[in-house]
């Protein structure tokens, strides 16, 4: 194999250690959190063929009427029908101090105010019954699946499955608390791909300015830490869409911007691989760590970069293309389709990660020129970025370990409350 003598000269502002910092730590981060909101956030698919399975035998309701619950396509008004219809058998279950709830949630129904109808369900347990919780949590179960069609957000929905005890004498948590969590995590998630879009796009643009005097080393640099920021917003956009809601059309706008300047970029830095030469200063770099010492260079090069560009255009993409053309009806095709986009983006995380690290332990000496450790105002500038980012985090570690069930005056759990300072 070759060797490359000449990688070309040192660009603190491209490949500086801070920036390579800043891009990794962020990338990881969104990794976590879109993990773990992932977790958090139930599919409603499941939910639907266990309410089908527990909820519809036990209550003796015809197998016709319970596949109103599975049907993709129910109006909400034979949903309604069907509550109606089994509220008579409700009221008789359910034990006098709840009846008057139940008639309260009824007539909320019948107005069409579903909102109101769940809140109430959600406030009328009462653990010294024996079956009234059980089965309020299970009719609770319904109305939450049937979420997308009545306008809730996948977060509220969850809040009220999640804050329903499933058998006598078990306490539970705030429905509002169980929010309040979820929306810590997507705030922080949402604020990351923020930083994140920004850097990202600012790379690109000024790598894009200067590309035809870039070396082929900072261009797979460039390359590798743009890959840190696709991972950022699928991840975020990929659990917006996962729970149900539209993201925000400006932050839409600016991942629109970021694909298609990270595509223009990748076609440059596939252009610019053409011209590889062993011999020439900045035309190749040293692959000893990236590749087997039989590998034909530039080829498996390409090949690296036609395929990582695929798959994470691809992830970025989708998320665009679902916040701007899906509808309530497409809830389930778009938890499918984050499911897929955030398994090919985190994959190649560490691939990128790799990339990095591998191509500075093995090009940084050879570097002609001042040393890329050197900082300067582009290496501050991401760290001090960085530094709000970990700030926010500790913000939102800090309101997810207040202690749920502790009420305000209001009724309000302090929860809630100070969450709302780490909204986005």
């Amino acid at each position: 194999m070759s060797k490359c003598l000449n990688p070309g000269n040192a660009n603190p502002d491209i490949a500086g250690l801070g920036i390579i910092i800043a891009f990794a730590v962020q990338g990881g981060i969104s990794v976590v959190l879109a993990t773990v909101l992932a977790w958090m956030t139930p599919r409603s698919s499941p939910a639907i063929r266990l309410l089908h399975d527990s909820f519809a035998p036990s209550m003796g309701v015809p197998r016709d009427a319970s596949q109103l619950l599975l049907s993709p396509n129910t109006d909400v008004t034979e949903v309604v029908q069907l509550i109606g219809n089994l509220s008579g058998l409700l009221t008789s279950i359910i034990q006098k101090p709840l009846a008057g709830q139940w008639k309260r949630t009824m007539r909320a129904l019948e107005r069409g105010n579903y909102k109101e109808a769940i809140r109430s369900l959600a406030g009328q347990h009462d653990e010294r019954d024996a079956v009234g919780p059980v089965f309020v949590s299970r009719f609770i179960k319904i109305l939450a699946a049937q979420g997308p069609r009545l306008g809730l957000s996948r977060a509220r929905r969850l809040a009220y499955l999640q804050g329903m005890p499933t058998k006598p004498g078990m306490t539970r948590e705030s429905p509002a608390d169980v929010e309040a969590r979820i929306e810590i995590v997507n705030g922080i998630l949402i604020a990351v791909s923020d930083v994140q879009l920004v850097s990202g796009i600012s790379l690109l643009v000024a790598a894009l300015v200067i590309h035809r005097s870039l070396s082929l080393y900072h261009f797979h640099i460039n390359y590798d830490m743009t890959n840190f920021t696709a991972v950022s917003f699928t991840a975020a956009y990929s659990n917006i869409f996962l729970r149900g809601q539209r993201g925000n059309f400006r932050r839409t706008c600016a991942g629109m911007l970021f694909c298609a300047l990270y595509l223009v970029f990748s076609a440059i830095f596939g252009r610019a691989l053409g011209f590889w030469d062993w011999n020439g200063p900045g035309r190749c770099y040293d692959t000893r760590l990236l590749a087997m010492p039989s590998a034909s260079h530039p080829s498996v090069d390409v090949i690296y970069l036609g395929v990582t560009c695929f798959f994470m255009f691809v992830s970025c993409s989708v998320p665009v293309y679902v916040l701007l053309f899906m509808t309530t009806g497409d809830v389930k095709e778009a938890e499918e389709r984050a499911e897929t986009v955030l398994i090919l983006s985190f994959v190649q995380y560490p691939l990128h990660l790799y990339s990095v690290v591998a191509l500075r332990v093995s090009n940084g000496g050879l570097l002609e020129g001042d040393s890329e450790d050197s900082w300067g105002f582009g290496q501050v500038v991401a760290l001090v970025l960085l530094g709000a980012v970990l700030a926010r985090c500790v913000y939102g570690v800090c309101a997810w370990f207040l202690r749920p069930g502790r009420h305000s005056g209001t009724g309000t759990s302090q929860l809630s409350v100070r969450m709302r300072r780490y909204s986005v």
